[in-house]
């Protein structure tokens, strides 16, 4: 049996529980069987927290569709205030190790992983489309838009944030086979 358990203080971001348990069984000598719950997180690096540089990101305007494509300036970077990523993560499989061929060894393993509060990047063209044409109101606070004689974009915002979540799920086959070898010498005493 496996079990772990971790609590993980982040300046910034306040505190989160990881921890793992799982464990192998063997069978017989040829076949084994593991799996494995864990909660894992990861906060933001100083990268994703604190760098800036400043670019320009080609738009189409959907408040503006009968003006041409323009640039808009973008902010690109760091976002101090990006929480730590949970992940909660499920793997089962099995191990078989014939015997009529030492050093040969097959896996196969399943595995569901989610992750909440995953820290991306969207791109500036994305955070103009989900603010104006899904309605994702929080994306619109990181555009910022001039009055003066015409409504164009002037600044968008790229952050670091935290989106809803992501999920990834499959298999996974391994096939080994160790033997020892002496093709250049290993095979030599001391």
């Amino acid at each position: 049996l496996h079990l772990a358990a971790r609590y993980a203080n982040y300046e910034g971001s306040g505190g989160v529980w990881a921890g793992k348990f799982g464990g192998d069984w063997q069978l017989n000598d040829q076949v084994r069987f593991r799996a494995t719950w864990s909660r894992d997180t990861r906060a933001g690096s100083l990268s994703e927290r604190f760098d800036t540089q400043t670019g320009g990101t080609n738009i189409t305007d959907p408040l503006l569709p009968n003006e041409p494509p323009y640039i808009a300036a973008t902010t690109i970077g760091g976002n101090p205030n990006i929480r730590p990523e949970i992940s909660e993560t499920v793997t089962a499989g099995i191990v078989f190790q014939p015997q009529w061929a030492e050093g040969l060894s097959f896996s196969f393993d399943v595995y569901d992983i989610s992750v909440e509060d995953a820290i991306s990047q969207l791109g500036g063209v994305q955070i103009v489309e989900r603010c104006y044409l899904r309605g994702v109101t929080d994306l619109c606070d990181l555009i910022r838009r001039i009055d003066v004689g015409t409504p164009f974009i002037n600044q968008i915002f790229n952050l670091f944030i935290n989106v809803a979540e992501t999920q990834t799920s499959g298999v996974d086959f391994e096939a080994s086979y160790n033997r020892q070898v002496d093709w250049l010498g290993g095979g030599a005493e001391r």
